[in-house]
This record gives C-alpha cells, structure tokens and sequence, in this order.
C-alpha cells in the first residue's frame, strides 16, 4: 500500500473516531416543564402501553353494549344482518366499528342477543402507516357477502376509505380491500389478496 492509501485510511480512521466521541441521544430530550421536546433520532414515548391499551379494550368487547364504552363508534349505514352459514341457521349482524381515537377499523359479528361471536380489527387498512397506532381510515366505501372461494360459505369483501394527511398523496382519498373468507364459525384473511 502506497503513501496515498494510508494517508486515506487513516483520514478515514480519525473520523470513524471522532464519529464516537461525539454525543449521541436516542431518547427524547425534556425541559422541566415537559412544555418542550427537542427532534431527536428516536424519541422515547409510550407507544407500546397505547397499542396495548386499546388492544386490551378491544379484547374487551364481549357485547354490542359494550362497543361505545370501549372508545368504538358503530358504522351504521354499513351494518347489516347476514346468514353466515358457519354461525348456525338464524341471521348475524355484521357491524363495522371504527376506534375513535386512532381510526383503526374492526370488523364484529353478533347474535340477535346482542353476543359478540366474532370479532377481527387485523384489516389491511389498519396497516397504512406502518409503526403508527393511528390510521388513515375515513370510512367505508362499500361491503359485501358472497362465496368467492367456492366453498358454500359466504366471505366477506370490505372496501375502506382513507386518507393520508401528511406526504404525497396527502388529502387524496384511496381504497383498501380486505377479504375474510369464513371458515368455522370463523375467518381468515390472505394478506396476499389485500397486497
């Protein structure tokens, strides 16, 4: 290695080092009064107890009564009853709720008592903005129940609306699907068919 090639590496060693030694925070910075909070790389916050919050309310929702109580409103104009084969031979009710605070949509299936027999908030369009509790979900475009596997159960094809408020396609409205196939009193989703 010629003069050149050490002088480059060791140019390049001195500011690997001083690199180092330079103060780097990755917590946000408060002044006492909390009033203030300085641009950080990656500011500390409280991001995992929210998210676990409004899972653990989620989680909660045993009855259609409970739904206002847990921070959700109900979707009305998109609230039908439906025969789902798989949950026995009377009508459900399909309710689409939205979480007030994070506009993250769910999707519940209750008995005509009112009995939460299925529920589901794992949607496409409560992934918009990736690592954010809060979502970009307005409301609902259109919903529909037919068999579209061809296994004599009716699925369910729910078409969302959303809207970004930041970036470039900020306050342009777009759609996102999700299909629910039933299966057991149950249903699933392949990502793939919302991708």
């Amino acid at each position: 290695m010629g003069v050149r090639g050490k002088k480059i590496i060791a140019v390049f060693t001195a500011a690997i080092f001083m690199c180092l030694q330079m103060p780097f925070s990755v917590k946000a910075v408060e002044n006492r009064d909390d009033t203030i909070r300085q641009n950080t790389p990656v500011q500390e916050d409280n991001s995992l107890q929210l998210y676990e919050k409004y899972q653990a309310d989620f989680d909660a929702i045993e009855r259609v009564e409970d739904i206002e109580s847990y921070g959700y409103t109900i979707i009305e104009e998109h609230s039908f009853p439906v025969l789902l084969e798989s949950f026995g031979e009377d009508e459900v009710t399909f309710l689409p709720i939205i979480e007030n605070t994070y506009h993250r949509l769910a999707v519940v299936i209750a008995d005509s008592s009112g009995k939460i027999l299925y529920k589901t908030n794992q949607l496409e369009t409560n992934y918009k903005w990736k690592g954010s509790l809060e979502q970009p979900t307005t409301g609902i475009v259109s919903v529909s129940f037919k068999d579209l596997n061809n296994d004599g159960l009716r699925d369910i094809t729910l078409i969302t609306s959303c809207r970004n408020r930041t970036g470039e396609y900020s306050k342009i409205p777009y759609k996102v699907g999700d299909v629910l196939f039933q299966r057991d009193g149950s249903f699933y989703r392949d990502w793939r068919i919302s991708d």
